[in-house]
């Protein structure tokens, strides 16, 4: 289903371009891209320190992860299965995507510049993460908990979609969507943390479904989440790269716009 949205979206780029524009947006995409895959070439001390927390973290969860799941299972009923129910939908790509993209329509129809923001980023940060965690699955194919009783069964690079648990796409997803919701809304009282407490709620979920493994999600929300920072940061520093619904009477997708 990524793999799906990700070439409809470059497909829905080509169909509503003309073939000039369209050569500058796949250019300035391609930059984006590339300076957020390869950001670890410029960290500075304060970027280290947080790269080096969150391998700390993952590799703790890791060695945690068997522990983790038999917790979360032996506690599974009624209560979780329905908190999962509630939040599950801010990390579903079939369900999260979309209401962004109508949030962004809606944005338009009432003139709302700062939720056209929001929408935009949330839209261009997802599909940013989304790239990347779908290179890691593919190259480390790691056993869901559903299919094996062991946290270390890794298959490695493979085209085949099995085994795809590493990292969590849905965890990926709600932060990459919900972060710039609370960084744009932050000075609203208590904006940020409903947005992060429904990333974390949907995350979490992924492990009382016995989908995912604690690292898996660990590793997916930092993805997101850094992600989602660095596509903010492009944009303040002047990034021209947008994602825009288009919608008329021939053409339902999502527009890959440059700004000159």
């Amino acid at each position: 289903m990524k793999n799906i949205l990700i070439s409809l979206l470059f497909l829905c780029s080509a169909a509503t371009a003309g073939a000039e524009s369209f050569d500058k947006t796949m250019h300035t995409l391609n930059r984006d891209i590339y300076k957020t895959v390869t950001s670890p070439a410029h960290f500075d001390r304060s970027d280290w320190l947080k790269a080096g927390a969150v391998t700390g973290g993952a590799v703790l969860l890791y060695s945690l992860d068997g522990e983790i799941r038999d917790m979360f299972q032996r506690s599974r009923g009624g209560t979780t299965n329905s908190i999962e129910d509630i939040f599950k939908s801010a990390g579903r790509l079939e369900t999260a995507v979309p209401a962004f993209v109508l949030l962004y329509g809606g944005a338009r129809v009432f003139d709302n510049a700062k939720l056209q923001k929001v929408a935009i980023v949330s839209l261009e940060s997802f599909f940013i993460s989304g790239l990347i965690f779908e290179g890691v699955k593919f190259a480390t194919h790691r056993e869901r908990p559903s299919e094996n009783s062991s946290p270390y069964k890794w298959h490695g690079p493979g085209f085949y979609s099995a085994h795809q648990s590493f990292p969590s796409g849905d965890a990926a997803t709600a932060f990459a969507l919900l972060t710039p919701v609370a960084h744009y809304y932050g000075d609203t009282p208590a904006v940020a943390p409903l947005a992060y407490t429904a990333a974390a709620m949907a995350s979490l979920g992924r492990v009382n479904h016995n989908e995912h493994w604690a690292s898996d999600i660990f590793v997916g929300s930092a993805l997101g989440y850094f992600t989602a920072k660095a596509v903010i940061k492009y944009r303040e520093d002047g990034a021209a790269l947008s994602l825009l619904p288009v919608l008329d009477s021939n053409t339902r997708g999502l527009l890959v716009a440059n700004r000159f």
